[in-house]
C-alpha cells in the first residue's frame, strides 16, 4: 500500500511539473481506476450496517423462588379455673305432722224396761288429731367450688418458607435484518 501511496504521488508530482492538459487527462484516468481500497471498504461498511445493528426481543418466563411468609396459627394451651356447680346432698329434718288417733271410748247403753234398766258398758271409736314430731329424708343443694383444667386458644404469629413463581422479562438481542442472535447490543434507531 505504501509503494502504491509513493508511485501515486510521484506522478502527481510528474504531471504538475507538465504541461496542464496532460494533468486532465491523468486525473480522469485516476478516477476511471477504482482503488483497491475503496471497494474493500465499501463492502465492509455495508457488511457492518447489514450486520452489526440489532433489535430486542422481550419475553416473559416464570422464575420459582422461596419467601419466608408471615401466618397466623392458633396455639392451645391449658389453663386451671374455678367453677362452681350445685352439688345435692341428703340429710333429715324434723317436721310436724297432723296424724289421726283412733281410741275406744267406753260408754253406757242402757236399755229400760217397766222399772227396771240394764246398762251395758260398750265402746266405741272415736277419731281425734294429734302433732307428732317425724323426721324425713331431704334433697338440698349447696354450691360446690372447683377447679378444671380447660384448653384455650391464642393466635401466633408463625414463619414459614413457601415456594412462590414470579414473572420476569428477559430479553435478546437479534440481527434487525435477518433476525439471527447475536451477543451484542448496538441499535441504530
Amino acid at each position: 500500500m505504501k509503494k502504491h501511496k509513493e508511485s501515486v504521488k510521484e506522478e502527481i508530482e510528474e504531471v504538475i511539473e507538465e504541461t496542464p492538459e496532460e494533468a486532465k487527462e491523468f486525473f480522469k484516468s485516476v478516477k476511471k481506476k477504482p482503488s483497491r481500497i475503496i471497494v474493500p471498504l465499501i463492502i465492509l461498511i455495508t457488511l457492518i450496517v447489514l450486520i452489526v445493528p440489532t433489535k430486542e426481543y422481550t419475553y416473559i418466563i416464570d422464575v420459582p423462588y422461596t419467601a419466608i411468609e408471615n401466618y397466623t396459627d392458633l396455639d392451645p394451651y391449658t389453663v386451671v379455673e374455678p367453677y362452681t356447680f350445685n352439688e345435692p346432698y341428703v340429710t333429715t329434718e324434723t317436721y310436724t305432722d297432723t296424724v289421726p288417733v283412733t281410741s275406744q271410748e267406753p260408754y253406757q247403753d242402757c236399755t229400760w224396761e217397766w222399772f227396771t234398766g240394764e246398762c251395758e258398758t260398750k265402746y266405741r271409736e272415736t277419731t281425734k288429731y294429734e302433732n307428732i314430731q317425724k323426721e324425713r329424708a331431704v334433697t338440698k343443694y349447696r354450691v360446690v367450688t372447683k377447679t378444671r383444667e380447660v384448653t384455650k386458644y391464642r393466635e401466633v404469629v408463625k414463619t414459614r418458607e413457601v415456594a412462590k413463581i414470579k414473572q420476569e422479562s428477559r430479553s435478546f438481542e437479534v440481527n434487525w435484518i435477518f433476525e439471527f442472535k447475536v451477543p451484542w447490543k448496538l441499535r441504530i434507531i
